[in-house]
């Protein structure tokens, strides 16, 4: 008779699953040089945008990268939680800005 077979966290599919998507994300950021399709509604105005892009692509790689081992999980996934807490609110304000030719009437 074999032995039990060792229990495994059921969280940990949610885990490489999260850090695949971080992982292609990051990938096409970086091969478009343009924000990833969750981020496309950063408008063409906002400054630095190309660089922002190409940051947040970078930090989405590394982190997707550094869920997949142990010891930088956790450090990974703290950035990844505050670059979408940084992104998300910018999406929210984003929506709310009026167009660009309306803002330059007032």
């Amino acid at each position: 008779m074999s032995p039990a077979p060792e229990h495994r966290n059921p969280l940990a599919h949610g885990l490489f699953v999260f850090a695949a998507a971080a992982i292609v994300l990051g990938l096409l950021g970086l091969v478009w040089s343009d924000f990833a399709i969750s981020w496309q509604r950063v408008g063409p105005d906002v400054p630095h945008r190309l660089a922002l892009a190409r940051l947040a692509a970078v930090i989405e790689l590394g982190c997707g990268l550094g869920l997949l081992w142990r010891r930088t999980a956790r450090a990974a996934a703290l950035l990844l939680t505050a670059l979408y807490a940084v992104f998300s609110p910018a999406l929210d304000f984003a929506r709310r800005r009026p167009p660009r030719h309306l803002r330059q009437l007032g």
